[in-house]
């Protein structure tokens, strides 16, 4: 069985790699003789990382699809992929909003390349919306319509889906970062911290992970520059800055300016990390650090899953349906938050520590078992449309997994 994967993938993003980490481990599970291939930004990265083959994402943006008019060489390798697979599977993460219309259209020609060959489409993980635009509405109504697979990682991408028409079954499941196994060093001790946090874990300790979103009210960064100082100067900390999107000129710039806005006597306090390019390393960071504070979306997931307390910046829908889906919701805090309200919250973190920490432990536990429910859905499905005569008997009727 030759199966094509397609995302955001070999563009240095952190959260994507781990997405594609997850759904290779899904598909390892279900069908592991399956011959796998990665449309990727950086196929020699992928291969090396996955073991896995790889070819040159096409279109990477509107400039190559257009160019490609005049040279037809430039989508070749994913053509080629595409055209001689059996399955076609647009990997998860938020690609359909109105946030970027140039990434509507590369997944969009993807999944319509797998359409004209006639090759069964499957929609795992997805996040969707918002959708405003008429095009982009129709454009993702067509593609899920066709799909024989349909698994959205929240509610809102459901209901989403819905309102635009779509009649397929949707199957809610957790972000696939979520089945990325536990690695050596990547987990606390026992997963229950005790109060004093033996071991290696470092209590003085807060990882940060920020993200240039739009326009941030210089209120809110006001209010984080201020609240790491007191982090510093009233509690011990020591911070530690990490960059999920490598090469992020506006993370980059965000992190700065915050580090900057605080006191030169707090310099040897902060740490800004570079170039974390696998999951196993940011995983050990998060758990080797008492808590988190976080902007980008795995790095909340990151926190989950290695039941680290931490503080969520509600930047994105996405942000608020991850927490809201897992009962997260009163570790949020969004651009309004004032200092008072930030510290306030903190010190709850600080004070229920161990229980806090408990119940991110069972939240990735029920994580992991909701992904072993969905690999039978999506074994059924492998085998349904790879061969009339093995569908399995396994009875699968819940929408939300």
């Amino acid at each position: 069985m030759k199966i094509v994967i397609a995302g955001n993938y070999g563009a240095k993003n952190l959260g994507d790699e781990m997405i594609l980490e997850g759904l290779l481990e899904s598909l390892k599970s279900v069908v592991p003789s399956a011959e796998i291939t990665v449309l990727s930004g950086d196929p020699k990265e992928t291969v090396s990382k996955y073991a896995v083959g790889s070819e040159q994402k096409f279109p990477a943006g509107l400039r190559s699809l257009i160019s490609s008019i005049f040279d037809r060489t430039k989508a070749k390798g994913t053509s080629s992929s595409v055209k001689n697979c059996d399955y076609f599977i647009l990997g998860g993460g938020g690609l359909f909003n109105d946030m970027s219309f140039k990434a509507n259209i590369i997944w969009g020609v993807q999944a319509f390349m797998a359409y004209f060959y006639k090759k069964p489409v499957i929609m795992y993980g997805q996040s969707v919306g918002p959708l405003k635009g008429f095009f982009t509405k129709k454009l993702v109504k067509k593609l899920f319509q066709k799909a024989k697979l349909i698994t959205v990682r929240d509610e809102d991408s459901k209901e989403c889906l819905k309102n635009l028409g779509v009649t397929k079954p949707i199957y809610v499941i957790p972000d696939m970062a979520f089945n990325i196994p536990p690695q050596a060093g990547s987990i606390k001790t026992s997963g229950r911290l005790p109060a004093d946090r033996h071991g290696r874990t470092d209590t003085l300790k807060m990882v940060v992970a920020l993200r240039q979103y739009g326009k941030i009210p210089k209120n809110f960064k006001k209010t984080l520059a201020d609240f790491f100082s007191w982090l510093i100067e009233d509690k011990k900390f020591t911070l530690d800055f990490v960059d999920f999107q490598s090469g992020d000129k506006g993370d980059y710039a965000l992190t700065k300016e915050i580090c900057e806005s605080n006191s030169p006597l707090h310099i040897p306090k902060i740490k800004h990390l570079h170039g974390i390019n696998s999951t196993k390393d940011i995983l050990e960071i998060f758990s080797g650090a008492g808590y988190v504070f976080g902007m980008r979306l795995h790095s909340i997931i990151s926190a989950i899953k290695t039941h680290t307390p931490f503080i969520a910046v509600n930047y994105s829908k996405k942000v608020s349906a991850l927490l809201g889906h897992h009962g997260l919701e009163e570790f949020m805090v969004d651009f309004t938050t004032e200092l008072e309200e930030m510290k306030k919250m903190f010190l709850k973190l600080e004070k229920e520590h161990l229980n806090i920490s408990n119940r991110l432990k069972d939240t990735a536990e029920k994580a992991v078992e909701a992904h072993a429910e969905a690999e039978k859905l999506l074994k059924k499905t492998l085998l349904f449309y790879s061969s009339s005569n093995s569908i399995l008997s396994t009875s699968f009727n819940s929408e939300n997994l």
